[in-house]
């Protein structure tokens, strides 16, 4: 369906791409692979007549034997949507926040194809039920900022399908999706290109994607073919020693358990953020000891990023406490809490929105210390630390990587000598090569420092090795916590081992009002006699002391 050779992409005197030749027939489904840098959104963007006018094309790119590299924007723009179709990493800019998800999907349909506006919206609910969302009727009318960012890539899917297209390219759609989103966006994918019969172009630097989804696999580094083969023959018994680091990179064992500290510098107590409608975060309880690296995980929608921004705000919380170093926030002034600041920092997932783009390198990192009247003297020191060189002071972040800027992100956050650091999934847009050297840097930081993590991550693999402790939240709630190993090797509540599974996920849940909220999903409870059952119904189980399962029938619990 789709032959590419010897094709070649170049910006200015920079290549991307460098005599690449593949193919993909009907029905398979090819794995784009590699780092930031090796090629592949330019290869995407090349086929889909998408490039800047700054980039130069060699080589050929034939879709259902039409010569693509010559073809004129008029034509391109008709086979786009018809022939062939994209889906962005980002649903959320890929969609025109102002008008109806459904009227979006429709007027996708009605670009290609000459149909009333009502058989157009018709079609448009069929696509999002297809893509399995609920009340798809309804969900229709609803704007993309309504819908979780798993729903918004289903979404995306369905208008990417509309007009079952010939090829269908996905360029990385799991990025910075939690495990269950990435499992069932994959799964949607497939349904997708079952429904349409399309050659699938699959794009990504995760290699667990690919194991999933892909029959046959292509590396890139550096815009040339490294290595090419089956699934099996590329992951199983890689050739090459790139394709071995890639691989390696993403392996992860169990961390060593550490010895438990004994200072508690982080509580939180019962603590409550409700919005109208909507229990975010519903009496959470845990604590983070001084040396300690607590994993906090859970899908979208589980009040994971609420939970941190209530903790980060150092405010009275609607309901609850939240501790800091032995200092209640509630009670805090304005001068303790500019004091308590300096002790719990942040570093968030997208360096390229936190970093002031403004700003050169060695002002964002002096900041913080000017901001609290120490010297900026310091920041080369900083950047040595994080494995940069004095001289990246003088750039703009612009300038770097995004493994670059991430290191730029934590010399600031270990600037003041934080006690804290509160991580928000600091790797989930990175390469594995690339992740594999941020966490490291993490660790080592860890135990120069002495330094205390609140590690918030959708990748298992990845809290496994780093976490002494994890916890897990669904709906608001903290549904297990305790040891990694014992979490990992062992869960006691059917979400976590649902999560484990990488189990589907439904968004759309119906609200519980008593009772155990996980309830709806749960096989425990499906398989229940009735007079067990009613006591989930009725009665919300809670976490007996610092480790353990929010469950009435994991092992050990009275039934």
């Amino acid at each position: 369906m789709i032959d590419v050779t010897d094709l070649s992409v170049s910006f200015g005197t920079t290549p991307a791409v460098q005599g690449l030749s593949f193919s993909v027939a009907r029905g398979e489904v090819l794995g784009l692979i590699g780092e930031s840098g090796s090629g592949k959104s330019a290869t995407a963007l090349a086929v889909m007549g998408l490039l800047p006018p700054t980039a130069s094309t060699t080589g050929s790119i034939r879709l259902d034997g039409e010569e693509l590299t010559t073809a004129g924007e008029k034509r391109l723009t008709a086979l786009r949507g018809r022939a062939m179709a994209i889906v962005f990493q980002d649903p959320l800019q890929a969609f025109t926040p102002v008008h109806r998800v459904g009227a979006q999907i429709a007027e996708a349909i009605r670009a290609h194809q000459r149909v009333p506006r009502k058989v157009a919206a018709r079609r448009a609910v069929e696509l999002l039920d297809l893509v399995g969302i609920r009340d798809p009727h309804q969900r229709a009318r609803s704007y993309p900022h309504e819908f979780s960012g798993g729903m918004r890539q289903r979404a995306l899917i369905a208008m990417a399908v509309a007009n079952r297209p010939d090829l269908l390219i996905a360029d990385e759609p799991t990025t910075a999706l939690d495990v269950t989103v990435q499992a069932h966006i994959l799964d949607v994918l497939k349904t997708a290109q079952r429904e349409t019969g399309a050659a699938l172009l699959l794009i990504t630097h995760d290699l667990s994607v690919v194991a999933r989804a892909a029959d046959r696999v292509h590396v890139l580094r550096g815009g040339l073919t490294v290595e090419t083969g089956t699934v099996e023959e590329v992951l199983r018994a890689p050739r090459e020693t790139y394709t071995k680091t890639l691989i390696a990179a993403m392996e992860a064992g169990d961390r060593p358990a550490a010895a438990r500290p004994v200072r508690t510098v982080l509580e939180v107590r019962d603590l409550v953020r409700h919005h109208p409608g909507v229990r975010a975060v519903d009496g959470v309880s845990f604590d983070l000891r001084s040396g300690e690296t607590l994993g906090l995980v859970g899908e979208s929608g589980s009040g994971k990023t609420t939970l941190l921004m209530e903790i980060m705000a150092l405010a009275r919380p609607q309901r609850g406490r939240i501790t800091v170093l032995g200092r209640d926030t509630a009670q805090l002034s304005r001068r303790d809490r500019r004091r308590v600041r300096r002790d719990l920092q942040i570093v968030f997932q997208d360096p390229s929105a936190s970093l002031d783009p403004r700003m050169t390198v060695g002002a964002i990192v002096a900041e913080p210390l000017l901001t609290h009247g120490r010297s900026p003297g310091r920041v080369p020191e900083l950047l040595a630390q994080v494995g940069l060189p004095a001289a990246y002071a003088a750039r703009h972040p612009v300038h770097l990587s995004g493994g670059q800027r991430q290191r730029v992100a934590i010399a600031r956050a270990i600037a003041l000598d934080p006690a804290v650091l509160v991580l928000d999934e600091p790797v989930s847009a990175l390469d594995p090569t690339i992740r594999a050297e941020i966490v490291g840097l993490l660790e080592n930081l860890r135990a120069e420092r002495g330094l205390s993590y609140l590690f918030v991550a959708h990748d298992l693999p990845l809290i496994r090795r780093i976490a002494d402790r994890v916890a897990v939240m669904y709906r608001g709630r903290i549904a297990e916590i305790g040891p990694a190993h014992q979490v990992f090797t062992a869960p006691g509540h059917p979400y976590t081992r649902a999560l484990l599974r990488a189990s589907a996920l439904r968004d759309d849940d119906p609200p519980i009002a008593t009772g155990c909220r996980f309830r709806p999903r749960c096989p425990l409870y499906a398989e229940l006699p009735a007079a067990p059952r009613s006591r989930c119904v009725t009665e919300e189980p809670e976490i007996s002391g610092d480790s353990g399962a929010a469950c009435h029938h994991h092992p050990g619990e009275a039934p």
